[in-house]
Parts: C-alpha cells; sequence; structure tokens
C-alpha cells in the first residue's frame, strides 16, 4: 500500500449505523466461523489485499472471490487473536489483537449491499502507533482513529 493512502470503511452512500451494523457482523464472523449469513457480507467478487510488509507471514494477496477472501480473512485469525471494533481513518473497522497487541487492522468498501474491497494491514512497521502506550489498542473505543 501507499503511504498516506487510506482506505475507509464503507462505501458513502452507507449511514455510520449501518457501517457499524456490517462491521459488527463481520466481527461476529471472523470471531466463529462463517456461516451462510455471514457468507452474503462478502459480495461474490469481492477482492482482499493484506499488507504484511517484510515481517509478517500472511496469505499472498490480493485473493479475488467470495470463498478466497473468507480463507484470507480466516488465516488472520490465528489463535488468540480476537477482533474488535475499532475508529480507522475516522470511520468503523475492526482491529485484530494478539497477547494484547494489535497484529492487524480491516478496513472495507462496500457495493451492492456487500464487502466488495477489503484491506488488512498486518505490517508491525505500520501498526506501531496502535500500539504504543495509552493508544488504548484492543479496545472498543471507536472514537480514536
Amino acid at each position: 500500500m501507499k503511504d498516506g493512502w487510506r482506505p475507509s470503511w464503507s462505501a458513502s452512500s452507507h449511514r455510520p449505523d449501518a457501517q457499524r451494523a456490517i462491521v459488527e457482523r463481520l466481527i461476529s464472523a471472523l470471531s466463529s466461523s462463517f456461516s451462510d449469513e455471514h457468507d452474503r457480507l462478502i459480495n461474490p467478487s469481492a477482492v482482499l489485499t493484506i499488507d504484511g510488509g517484510t515481517h509478517a507471514s500472511v496469505v499472498p494477496t490480493p485473493v479475488r472471490g467470495r470463498t478466497e477472501v473468507i480463507d484470507g480473512l480466516r488465516s488472520l485469525m490465528v489463535e488468540e487473536t480476537t477482533a474488535a471494533l475499532a475508529a480507522i481513518n475516522g470511520t468503523y473497522g475492526i482491529t485484530l489483537t494478539r497477547a494484547g497487541r494489535v497484529v492487524g487492522v480491516i478496513t472495507a468498501e462496500m457495493a451492492s449491499g456487500a464487502l466488495s474491497t477489503i484491506w488488512a494491514v498486518c505490517n508491525p512497521e505500520k501498526l506501531h502507533h496502535w500500539n504504543t502506550e495509552g493508544s488504548g489498542a484492543g479496545t472498543d473505543d471507536i472514537e480514536r482513529g
């Protein structure tokens, strides 16, 4: 991802309460296993890009298609990873935490009522500010951005 390029959750036509509901449904899916209902959150032609930097072992991306995107998202949820609602770039997103440290942030855009483009940043160098003292990492503090 380019420096300074900041994807944000959703398309401009979605209300904040609707955005939050969609993010919470994705958190539910990540925290359990994707059901048929959760699968419909992902557009059939969705694209997932994971920025793992040089330090993280992640699925090579981008991947395309509902099944591939779900598999890619599942790959981020290794043992002891939790997903939580957070403010990312001024809108709702997801933090992934492990052992009290943020190991990933997820943002997305929607099309036709489903998530169409999803970005996951798991690059430790880009997550440094999420893990500094006083950052509130791993909380539901959606006011932090």
